[in-house]
């Protein structure tokens, strides 16, 4: 079965349906006795699932097309590498139609359709209309579940003559393309059969949970059946005939092709026992559309009453009445299944082989007197000798309860572990006989981890109070239930859901977070979702729920920045002032320095925080793809009264009187409410550039202070949460991104690593939690190599975009998310994140200067604002050329195998040099620099430190002030500039106008213009030239060159560090050569030191506009091994962590790498000698369990992986990473009342060796 079908000129993006993730189900009719029935299916992806379901219960040869009615939704799943994205746009579903015209043509025998309505009838081309009608027409069967026109259409192209259900109010798209119902259009009330018709024969509908399931107003056409109706009019499942062919339609609210029901039943239904009948109800649609209904059949079914006393069962039974009209002279028998509203299977039987004469037979089946009280389903499956099925059907009945839980209360909204929730159950007795109640807390995974148990006696209503012990539970949502029972046999069960706070855990291990998912509804296999997260590694989602460790979600994106998909009021603005030059088109929507605005956002923030607060979640997500502007966009924002207030005091503080601003901006400003900051346009033609620059600095002070009011007001509502952002931009004149400054403030950010920003927030986020955003359709090495990557650079964990790229519609794991998965789970697993986030990493000696000031002053040297998404990179050739130079330095350091660390201006100015022990500075096209780091840089040259810069360093002041053509450095560097005007900065060429003062060239072979200096007792090197050739440039993303070709820049560079007396601390060498295309990350914790060498995959990647990177081609996926040395500075023990491998004691490290698969080495002065694991030989369900557990060897806090094995399998949730101190650690499990017995086995691993003990526990009642 497959969802890609494929013509010569049309490559279809879709994915296969497949069978082998099974849920609990009932075979219907599989398999069935009229033979598989051929079905192309219309899905939703998010829905997609239920073509599953149905499949699992029916007889089907499959066709899929998957169409979900968002367009995101759409064009970001299925499709891997250069596929992804492909599928859809917004507001363009023509790829989705175009497959569905091409599966229309391919399918060459089909008995029915199965559709929904998408965006509307008239939505679909044309030629599609006409294929499905002429089709139908031709005895093709549609099953249609909510037919509209859509597309505000007044011609129904022909629908209303196809469709039973007719004149049904349209669903519309909003402004941003996304499907939304029509709320005029939908009703809600219980259903009624109308007619008797095979498609409702033996359908329970007292099962369906009306409450919650809303449906559309229709109106039936003159030549429908009505088979179902509301209890308010309104027909909701009709048929009739078109040619040759059947229709059914169904009016149900739908997300696809399954109802939608609101996710609130989750809180309170006992169990999903009535989805079996919902399905049941399409399958006999499908059927009958098909023309397959069985030719040996059940007439009727119904039992002898509707509702039953207790005493009155042993004389119910079930009459089926079976039909035979042409005589099958086959032995048949049925299966006879009883389920009560709990979901319990509370009889199953076969019986004898028995034949049905042509007249039809007539059975009766006895109902057992000890069901339950409450809502009963009779099952009767008609099969033959060989199990084939022909026919089902079932009947409802109830049984009078004795007595009924009418409700429950709670005294408080959450609780807490350790709490006591006092309970009060009302009780309703219809018997003065004795009952027993129980009351039990139940978290999410079903645990039961406290009981109460009482009686309840006499006949009336009673309020009976319990209490219940808030302990051990593993998830944010549980349930307090009250199960009433007579003698053993269930009476009424009710329950309440109750919320939960998780203790706030030390964030130590590999967490990965989903960061969007389904489905949108609720559905009965939502359980297998959660389960293929987990199978991945995924650990935390937003909704509390789904049982997961919570990082909530909250709709706060806009303060922040504009969305892709909603840039278009951004762009008519910056539109108009292009056109008018008016700068009251300069005004960013919402301004940040509005206190109406901020004062709305943080009562905004306010209650949502206060909302979710208590279940302590993790983290607040509160913004995607910040920005000043859109993206990187080059505008200059923002120019509202309020920024130009809160600027002139900001200058006030900067300068400290007029004097001195005029002085530094060349004006003659009398007062201060007076000074304007300029447009780069103005600042250009006056040469005033600091009064854009320094508007640029403010504002990006002014995004900083929103995301700390954002922040401080979490940490007000909530102390313990963390503020979280995610999509993050690279830094820009325009876009506010400064990481120096901003990861002093954030906490905690899902980046993208663009830009450098891997290096960024390493550097500057000393305390920040960091888990990239990954997924995008990544797979294979490139897939592997980011997530280790990332590791290497800081990050505690991933975020998966959503699930929709990592979860096909039939709930298989994709690609990526295989490959993505294999290398979670090893992370995990091994403990090895544990392991490095425990240490510090190391930062190496050679310091690489990130300055906003240089930023600033390299873009306004030619950038201008451009109409359209006009990136500061597209804006500017010296800006393009700066970002293109930053990143070829660190791919060259990361070539060479050297360790190295980013400082800020900030940095410098406070002698972070000198107090980081570094012995090499590297200033990459730093065109800006004030005094202060003027002097540090000169202080630490003179004492010794290496220089290296590449052009044109210190021509401009920290504002971005011309100094004429001179350099700050120039005596540093032996040379003096000349340069006449700004302008030709754009030469890129500093011998255009460079002078040789006491410097000296012919130096260096590899680059003979570079000029070498002695200065003080240190050295400095000037370049002359832009480091960006290292790298091919191909659009956003560079390219690696052939190793051969990028020699002069490693020797070169190599041999600067030799004449400066710098050596390194570790030697690696691939093949002998240098580990060109590796990443060398050093990680110190205490006494132990790792060393981790990662090889990159040589991959074609394409960058979007908003900084997601994804594969379209991988050339190296099958790279053999490469040889890898590493000279270690003095003998040592030496760990491989990832094989868990003791390699001997060594100053010399012989190995094999291979791209995207890293070696990791421990280095200890002493071997890890043996782990020891002490648990008691007994535990009771519901006891905790407190395990022991010593590491012997070196004095040292080891990392120990605790696996809790259970007779059936590793717990994972019982199982964890824990810290040991001075060798020793307790772990603790408090196991649930429900929990497997027998024999447990609990294994402690030490994380750099391997080594592990285990012990077993047997858990008994």
């Amino acid at each position: 079965m497959s969802g890609s079908n494929r013509t010569e000129d049309l490559k279809i993006i879709d994915a296969p349906y497949r069978l082998n993730l099974e849920t609990p189900h009932v075979k219907w009719a599989k398999p069935y006795g009229r033979g598989p029935i051929r079905a192309l299916f219309v899905p939703s992806v998010d829905d997609g699932r239920t073509v599953v379901e149905l499949a699992q219960r029916l007889s089907l040869v499959l066709t899929t097309v998957s169409i979900d009615p968002q367009w995101d939704v759409n064009k970001w799943s299925i499709g891997m590498g250069s596929d992804y994205g492909r599928r859809c746009e917004s507001g363009d579903f023509s790829n989705l139609y175009r497959y569905l015209e091409a599966s229309l043509d391919s399918v060459s025998r089909l008995d029915v359709l199965v559709i929904y309505g998408i965006h509307g009838w008239a939505c679909l081309p044309e030629s599609v209309r006409e294929k499905i009608m002429n089709m139908v027409k031709s005895g093709v069967g549609l099953v249609f579940i909510h037919p509209y026109v859509g597309a505000g259409s007044k011609n129904d192209h022909g629908l209303w003559r196809l469709s039973p259900l007719v004149n049904c109010l349209d669903d519309h798209l909003d402004a941003e393309n996304y499907w939304r119902p029509n709320p005029e259009a939908l009703e809600q009330a219980a259903w009624v059969k109308e007619a008797d018709h095979y498609v409702t024969r033996g359908i329970p509908f007292e099962t369906y949970p009306f409450q919650y399931l809303r449906y559309y107003k229709y109106e039936a056409s003159d030549d429908a059946m009505i088979l179902v109706r509301s209890t308010k009019g309104h027909p909701i499942v009709a048929v009739k005939n078109y040619g040759k062919g059947r229709v059914v339609a169904i009016a149900y609210l739908s997300y696809g092709l399954s109802p939608m029901i609101p996710w609130e039943i989750y809180d309170h239904a006992v169990s999903d026992y009535y989805w079996e009948y919902i399905y049941s109800l399409l399958l006999k649609a499908i059927i009958w559309a098909a023309g397959k209904e069985p030719q040996v059949f059940i007439r009727s079914i119904k039992v002898s009453k509707k509702s039953f006393s207790l005493e009155e069962l042993g004389n119910g039974y079930v009459e089926v009445i079976l039909a035979n009209p042409r005589g099958d002279d086959r032995v048949f028998k049925y299966e006879f299944r009883l389920v009560n509203e709990y979901g319990d299977e509370e009889l199953r039987m076969e019986s004898k082989p028995f034949k049905i004469p042509g007249e039809g037979l007539t059975l009766k089946v006895s109902l057992p007197n000890f069901l339950t009280g409450g809502l009963h389903v009779a099952d009767l499956i008609l099969k033959d000798e060989d199990d084939v099925r022909h026919d089902w059907a079932s009947v409802a009945f109830k049984v009078r309860r004795e007595a009924e839980v009418t409700d429950i209360d709670v005294d408080k909204e959450s609780y807490d572990e350790g709490d006591r929730a006092e309970v009060l159950i009302g009780v309703s007795k219809h018997t003065e006989e004795k009952m027993g109640l129980t009351v039990e807390f139940v978290d999410g995974f079903g645990r039961i981890l406290d009981v109460w148990n009482g009686q309840v006696e006499g006949l009336g209503k009673f309020k009976v109070k319990a209490a219940l012990r808030i302990r051990g539970h593993l998830t944010h949502v549980g349930f307090v239930r009250a199960i009433l029972s007579d003698d053993g046999r269930k009476v009424h069960v009710f329950k309440k859901r109750v919320d939960l706070a998780l203790p706030r855990r030390p964030w130590i291990d590999y967490e990965v977070i989903m960061g969007w998912y389904g489905p949108k509804s609720y559905q009965p296999w939502f359980r297998l979702v959660d389960t293929q997260f987990r199978r991945i590694g995924v650990t935390m989602l937003g909704d509390p729920r789904r049982n997961f460790k919570l990082n909530v979600h909250l709709p706060f994106s806009e303060l922040l920045g504009v969305y892709w998909y909603r840039r278009a009021p951004y762009l008519e603005r910056k539109r108009l002032y292009l056109e008018t030059r008016d700068k009251r088109y300069l005004v960013r929507n919402p301004c940040l320095n509005s206190a109406e605005v901020l004062g709305k956002a943080v009562k905004q923030l306010e209650e949502m925080v206060r909302r979710y607060m208590i279940y302590k979640p993790i983290a607040y997500y509160v913004a995607d793809e910040c920005s000043i502007t859109c993206y990187q966009d080059a505008l200059d924002l923002c120019f509202s009264e309020y920024c130009l207030k809160a600027f002139r005091d900001w200058l006030k503080a900067v300068y400290g009187s007029l004097d001195v601003l005029n002085e530094e901006w060349g004006t003659n400003f009398k007062s201060w409410s007076e000074v304007e900051p300029l447009t780069s346009e103005e600042a250009k033609k006056t040469g005033c550039l600091p009064a854009w620059a320094d508007h640029r600095t403010f504002m990006e002070v002014t995004f900083a202070n929103a995301i700390r009011l954002l922040k401080e007001t979490i940490r007000r509502i909530d102390p313990g949460g963390l503020m979280a952002i995610s999509g993050t931009q690279p830094p820009t004149p325009h876009n506010g991104c400064d990481w120096s400054r901003l990861d002093k403030i954030l906490e905690y950010i899902q980046p993208y690593s663009v830009g450098g920003q891997d290096e960024m927030h390493r550097c500057f986020g000393e305390n920040l939690l960091t888990t990239g955003y990954t997924g995008y359709g990544a797979y294979g090495s490139f897939a592997k190599h980011t997530v280790w990557s990332r590791l290497l650079h800081g990050h505690r964990g991933s975020a998966i975009f959503w699930q929709y790229c990592i979860l096909d519609p039939d709930l298989n794991l994709t690609v990526s998310a295989k490959d993505l998965g294999k290398v979670f789970r090893e992370i995990q697993d091994s403990a090895i994140a544990a392991l490095l986030s425990k240490a510090r990493m190391v930062r190496g000696r050679i310091a690489l200067h990130y300055s906003m000031p240089s930023i600033h002053g390299v873009w306004i040297v030619d950038g201008e604002v451009r109409p359209g998404m006009a990136y500061a990179t597209d804006t500017s050739k010296c800006f393009k050329a700066y970002r293109q130079n930053f990143e070829c330095w660190i791919k060259l350091l990361e070539d060479l195998g050297l360790q190295y660390c980013l400082l800020s201006p900030e940095d410098l100015e406070n002698d972070e040099l000198k107090r980081g022990e570094f012995k090499v500075l590297i200033l990459p096209f730093s065109i800006a620099l004030s005094k202060k780091e003027v002097d540090a840089i000169r202080r630490f040259v003179m004492d010794g430190g290496i220089l290296i810069a590449d052009v044109y360093p210190g021509l401009m002041d920290e504002h971005c002030k011309w100094l004429g053509g001179r350099g700050l450095l120039d005596d540093v560097l032996g040379v003096e500039h000349r340069l006449g005007e700004i302008s030709e900065v754009t030469k890129l060429n500093p011998w255009s106008h460079l002078s040789l003062k006491k410097g000296e060239k012919d130096v260096l072979r590899e680059f003979p213009e570079a000029v070498v200096h002695k200065f003080g007792s240190g050295l400095s090197v000037y370049l002359t030239r832009l480091m960006n050739d290292y790298m091919l440039y191909v659009g956003r993303r560079g390219i690696r060159r052939d190793p051969s070709e990028t020699v002069p820049f490693r020797r070169a560079v190599k041999r600067i560090l030799a004449l400066g007396g710098f050596e390194e601390e570790y030697e690696i060498r691939v093949n002998g050569n240098d580990p060109v295309g590796c990443e060398l990350a050093v990680f110190e914790d205490d006494l132990v030191r790792f060393l981790a060498v990662l090889e990159e995959p040589r991959l074609k990647v394409t960058v979007g506009a908003d900084g997601v990177p994804t594969v379209s081609e991988e050339a190296e996926e099958y790279k053999p091994e490469d040889s890898l040395t590493i000279k270690l500075p003095a003998r040592c023990h030496v760990y491989d962590v990832r094989a868990k491998r003791y390699m001997g004691f060594l100053d010399m490290v012989e190995a094999s790498i291979k791209p995207a698969e890293p070696l990791i080495l421990a280095l200890t002065p002493e071997i890890v000698k043996s782990v020891e694991v002490e648990a008691p030989r007994k535990v009771k369900v519901g006891e905790e369990l407190k395990v022991r557990i010593r590491v012997l060897g070196l004095q040292h806090n080891y990392v120990v992986r605790v696996n809790v094995y259970r007779p059936s399998g590793l717990c994972r949730e019982y199982s964890g990473v824990v810290y040991t101190e001075e060798g020793e650690a307790v772990w603790r499990v408090q196991t649930a009342l429900n929990d497997e017995q027998g024999p447990w086995l609990i294994e402690a691993v030490e994380a750099i060796s391997g080594l592990k003990a285990a012990s077993t526990v047997y858990v008994s009642n």
